[in-house]
């Protein structure tokens, strides 16, 4: 009986597995179709709706902070990946030769000071004593020409009376005893003449050794002045050392996040060599390369809706800042001419800067995302 009823059941499977055959194609058919179909229409939303890129990535401004002054590196606090605030030391160079020559440069600039100050009594003590004997020098010269002016009246006087007496000197009027009488008169007044002139002389060369002495105040205040610029440019030095040893404490400009550390305690850098780089990680923007044939329909202000590769699940929302006008080719360090003449054109892209919020820190520079531009 067994044997019998076999052949019937294996038919009867056989045909409902036929029956069910047709079923499950045209189920995956619908499905296939379905998700064509969902796939062709997000593609036109996507198409009409959006301008899609995903040549983008996260940038921000990376600050190398380098030594201004060669030095063994004394001491570098931070590592990378540590957060510091603005004004914060993040590495010292040795700084003491710059500051063995600061003490040297105080020294230079307290002898100027005290050659100033000797300098300046001598110029007022030859002032005082020049002014003083100037004048008196002039009142001497003035006293030196009145009396030899007075002497000269009396010269002539003299020479007059005597000349007369030797006209009468052969007549009964007057006698010879008077005649050499105006004779001495003469020689003496003629005499005191020759004395107040020879006064009136000394007096001049004692002024003009006076006003030769007077010059000396000025070639002194010259002095004065040669030094004083001396002592200016100690003072300058003094603060570019100054400044030297102040930048040998290099500190964060703005509160970021230490990106990477190039030097470590105990190498020698030299001036201008880098020391770390950092970031600030809240001035952050998203940096796409749109093709050419997308420029025309972005336009400054419009959204954005980006997706970070690293959180899938998270949609931000930006907006274009500012669109690039030189396409990326044109900032290639070696350019591409084409002298044989054979030409492929290539889509060019150009850069557009977008404006995105920092999210708990998450957002990092180099994170690659991508950028759905809402033509809406």
């Amino acid at each position: 009986m067994n044997a019998d009823s076999s052949p019937g059941v294996d038919r009867r499977t056989t045909a409902a597995a036929g029956r069910r055959r047709p079923l499950a194609r045209l189920v995956i058919f619908a499905v296939v179709a379905g998700g064509i179909f969902l796939w062709a229409a997000n593609w036109a939303r996507t198409t009409l709706l959006y301008v899609h890129e995903t040549d983008a990535r996260i940038v921000s401004e990376m600050i190398t902070l380098a030594s201004q002054s060669a030095g063994v590196v004394m001491e570098r606090p931070v590592v990378e990946g540590q957060r510091v605030k603005t004004g914060q030391v993040v590495a010292t160079i040795d700084s003491r030769q710059a500051r063995l020559r600061l003490i040297e440069l105080e020294a230079e600039l307290f002898s100027a000071d005290a050659a100033l100050g000797r300098l300046d009594a001598e110029i007022l003590l030859v002032d005082r004593s020049t002014v003083s004997r100037l004048a008196s020098t002039e009142s001497r010269l003035v006293e030196a020409k009145a009396a030899r002016e007075a002497a000269g009246q009396e010269y002539r006087f003299a020479e007059a009376e005597f000349q007369r007496t030797q006209a009468l000197q052969g007549g009964a009027a007057i006698t010879a005893s008077r005649v050499d009488r105006t004779r001495a008169d003469y020689l003496k007044q003629q005499q005191e003449l020759a004395r107040t002139a020879a006064q009136v002389k000394t007096a001049e060369a004692q002024l003009d050794e006076a006003r030769a002495d007077r010059q000396r105040v000025e070639v002194l205040r010259s002095d004065r002045a040669t030094l004083l610029a001396k002592r200016q440019e100690i003072v300058a030095r003094m603060e570019s050392q100054r400044a030297d040893i102040e930048l040998r404490q290099v500190t964060s400009p703005v509160d970021g996040v230490i990106s990477r550390t190039f030097v470590t305690a105990g190498e020698y850098a030299s001036a201008g060599q880098r020391i770390v780089l950092l970031h600030d990680p809240e001035n952050i923007w998203i940096e796409a390369r749109f093709r050419e044939t997308d420029i025309r329909r972005l336009a400054v202000g419009q959204p954005v809706h980006v997706t970070v590769d690293a959180y899938p699940d998270e949609t931000f929302e930006g907006k274009i800042e500012r669109i690039g006008h030189a396409a990326t080719s044109e900032f290639a360090l070696l350019p591409t001419p084409n002298p044989t003449g054979n030409f492929t054109k290539v889509t060019q892209r150009l850069p557009v800067r977008i404006a995105i919020t920092q999210r708990d820190g998450r957002l990092r520079p180099g994170m690659m995302v991508e950028v759905y531009v809402d033509l809406k």
